[in-house]
Formats: C-alpha cells, sequence, structure tokens
C-alpha cells in the first residue's frame, strides 16, 4: 500500500496533460482562434490534441481504476488471512 501513492500520483499527472491538451485543442476548434500563442497553430494540430488527449485521459482512467481496484483486492485479501 506504500507504493501506490506514487504510481497513482503519476497517473493523476498524465490524466492533468491529457486534459488540459483536451482543453487546449477543443478550445481551438470550437472559437477557432489559439488559446495559447503557439499552440495550436492549426485545425489539425488542434485535432491531434484533442484525439491524444482524450486517449491519455483514458489511459489514465483506466490504470488509475485498476490500481485501485488491486489495492482494494490486496486490503480484502489481508482481512481474509487475519
Amino acid at each position: 500500500m506504500p507504493g501506490l501513492l506514487p504510481e497513482l500520483l503519476r497517473w493523476i499527472a498524465l490524466d492533468l496533460c491529457g486534459m488540459v491538451l483536451l482543453v487546449l485543442g477543443g478550445l481551438h476548434l470550437t472559437t477557432g482562434s489559439a488559446p495559447l500563442p503557439a499552440f495550436p497553430q492549426s485545425t489539425l494540430q488542434a485535432v491531434a490534441a484533442v484525439a491524444v488527449g482524450f486517449t491519455l485521459v483514458a489511459l489514465a482512467a483506466f490504470k488509475m481504476l485498476a490500481i485501485l481496484k488491486s489495492a482494494r483486492a490486496g486490503q480484502a485479501s489481508g482481512k481474509a488471512q487475519e
């Protein structure tokens, strides 16, 4: 259980990066202008940012759920052994 927090924090950080990409790409696609001066500069970059952002968010969510599920299963088996 002590090693659980650093691993979970890494996936949370990746999830946040994915959300930032998703928002930046989505803002460019909806407003037609770049939310930041240099990114995204084109519609293609905005679509790529949305796709990569969504992929990162989904991957991180699945990994975090798997970590939490395995921790819960470990706690349950630890209680059963007591």
